[in-house]
C-alpha cells in the first residue's frame, strides 16, 4: 500500500518543517564534508572543472560568483572555497536551522558567503540574488531529489534565471535502482520513483531520460550526464552495497545560441 493522499499532502505541507527537525536532531554530523568534489577527476567529477573555473577568475582578477541550492550546513561549498580566493557563494536551504548552523561553523565568511532561507519551488532566487550579479556556477546536489517533483521544472528554471549566459549547472542525485530506492518498502512509496523517509523527507530516484528532458525543457544544453555505478564495500559490517546516482553538467546558452 503506497502513501495515502492525506498523508502525501501532509508531508509536502510540513516539509520545511520536517527539514528543520532534521537538522535539530542530527546538527552537523550527518553528512560528511564532499571532499569529492575535489579529489574526482573529470571522468568520475567535477574538480577538472572547478579548478579551471576558479584559476581563470583568479588569474583575471575577477569574483567567480557560485550558488548551491540545498546547501544544507556548508558539507560542499566549504571544501570548494578551499579551492583559492576567488570564489564567493549564495548559499540557501529550505531549513531556517540548516543555515543556522552554517553560520555558526568556525570557517563561515561572511564576506564569501552569503546564505539565506528559500524555498525555490516558490521564491524567486532573484529575490536574493541582486540584479547586479549574474551567477557563474550553481550546484544542485542531491537537493532535487528532495522536493515535490511537480516542482522540479520550476526549481530548474528558477536556477536558470540568476545564470549568466554560458554559466553551468552541476548536477548529482539518485538514479533509479539505487539501493536506496531498494531499501524502501511500499508503505513509503509515495508515487513512482518518489519515496519518504521516516523522518517525513522525501526522496526522488531520477532516471536519466527523465534527468535529460528537464535540462533541455528549461533551455538549457547538456554538456555531460551519465549514470555512475559504485561498489561501495563496508568492511566492518562485511558487506557491499549498490550505489547509482546521475550527474551531469549542464550550460546555459550564451545570447547569441538563443
Amino acid at each position: 500500500m503506497v502513501v495515502s493522499s492525506f498523508w502525501k499532502e501532509k508531508y509536502i505541507i510540513e516539509s520545511k518543517k520536517n527539514w528543520d527537525l532534521f537538522y535539530k536532531r542530527n546538527g552537523v554530523r550527518f553528512f560528511r564534508d564532499r571532499y569529492w568534489t575535489l579529489n574526482e577527476t573529470e571522468q568520475d567529477g567535477f574538480y577538472d572543472l572547478l579548478k579551471s573555473w576558479t584559476d581563470a577568475a583568479e588569474s583575471e582578477g575577477r569574483v567567480l560568483y557560485m550558488l548551491e541550492v540545498g546547501c544544507g550546513v556548508g558539507n560542499t561549498l566549504f571544501p570548494i572555497l578551499g579551492l583559492n580566493n576567488s570564489i564567493c557563494f549564495y548559499a540557501c536551504d529550505i531549513s531556517d536551522e540548516a543555515i543556522r548552523l552554517l553560520q555558526e561553523n568556525p570557517v563561515f565568511d561572511s564576506k564569501r558567503i552569503h546564505c539565506f532561507v528559500s524555498d525555490v519551488s516558490k521564491e524567486p532566487l532573484s529575490c536574493h540574488i541582486g540584479n547586479d550579479t549574474q551567477v557563474d556556477v550553481a550546484i544542485l546536489f542531491f537537493s532535487l531529489s528532495a522536493i515535490t517533483p511537480a516542482y522540479h521544472k520550476v526549481v530548474v528554471n528558477n536556477i536558470s534565471s540568476v545564470l549568466r549566459p554560458g554559466g553551468w549547472i552541476l548536477f548529482r542525485d539518485f538514479c533509479e535502482g539505487d539501493l536506496a530506492q531498494r531499501r524502501f518498502s511500499k508503505e513509503n512509496q509515495v508515487d513512482d520513483q518518489w519515496f519518504v523517509r521516516q523522518d517525513g523527507t522525501f526522496s526522488y530516484f531520477f532516471s536519466i531520460d527523465q534527468v535529460q528532458q528537464l535540462f533541455q525543457a528549461q533551455g538549457l544544453k547538456t554538456e555531460t550526464l551519465k549514470t555512475v555505478e559504485r561498489r561501495i564495500e563496508n568492511r566492518k559490517l562485511g558487506k557491499s552495497m549498490e550505489r547509482r546516482w546521475l550527474q551531469g553538467c549542464f550550460q546555459r546558452k550564451a545570447s547569441s545560441d538563443m
